[in-house]
């Protein structure tokens, strides 16, 4: 929180020729906003503007990632846009590595507001993004919030490199025998047969559901396995 420390050991490196990283300018702003000096963060998110796309963009990104470590999603929001007016070209994957970030901590609601946010500005992001995302649900049984992220992606590919069997089982164990047959269906639709435990797990959804044949026919399936 020392901005006046902080300047001068910016003013020191350029005087030896040193050129200042988008990160050192993020750190900047944000020590700026913690003091309250308005004056300072237009300063400093100016001169940061100022520098080349490559800078702009590292710049952006850790002030944003900064900002989602604090849990301050209006404000991570409020950058964002403002990131848009400035007309810095804000890189999909750049901004997908924080919602990987959240996703791993599993921070699910805040995942899905950043999504959100990111659609507002017009920024795409990639299947393997998605991927992650719906990986991550699948590891906290969170598989009806999966199909949501599912839906979302219009690219095909995101089928490679799923967790079938993971959304499989715990759709069957929540009771949900539908979503396990359709997370199955997508399974046979990217060439990626379910493990015996996936069958297993459907066997047992069916006979929840009253679909003796089904049932029998999941079965048989294990054997095959």
């Amino acid at each position: 929180g020392d901005l006046p420390m902080a300047e001068y050991w910016y003013d020191e490196a350029l005087k030896i020729g040193i050129q200042m990283q988008g990160p050192s300018y993020a750190n900047l702003v944000m020590a700026a906003e913690l003091l309250g000096d308005s004056a300072a963060v237009e300063k400093w998110f100016r001169m940061a503007c100022q520098r080349q796309a490559a800078v702009q963009e590292s710049f952006i990104e850790k002030l944003l990632s900064i900002l989602m470590d604090r849990q301050d999603l209006s404000g991570a929001r409020a950058w964002l846009q403002r990131a848009k007016e400035a007309r810095i070209d804000l890189n999909g994957d750049a901004m997908g590595n924080i919602l990987k970030q959240l996703m791993r901590t599993q921070n699910f609601k805040a995942a899905d507001e950043w999504f959100k946010h990111l659609q507002e500005v017009g920024i795409s992001l990639a299947p393997k993004i998605f991927i992650e995302a719906i990986n991550s649900l699948a590891i906290a049984e969170q598989w009806r919030d999966a199909e949501c992220w599912y839906q979302r992606c219009p690219d095909l590919e995101i089928s490679q490199g799923l967790k079938f069997d993971r959304l499989i089982i715990c759709a069957s164990r929540g009771g949900d025998y539908p979503a396990a047959q359709r997370w199955y269906q997508r399974s046979e639709a990217a060439n990626q047969r379910p493990d015996a435990m996936a069958f297993v797990a459907l066997v047992h959804g069916a006979c929840e559901h009253g679909e003796g044949q089904e049932a029998e026919r999941w079965f048989q399936e294990v054997i095959d396995s």
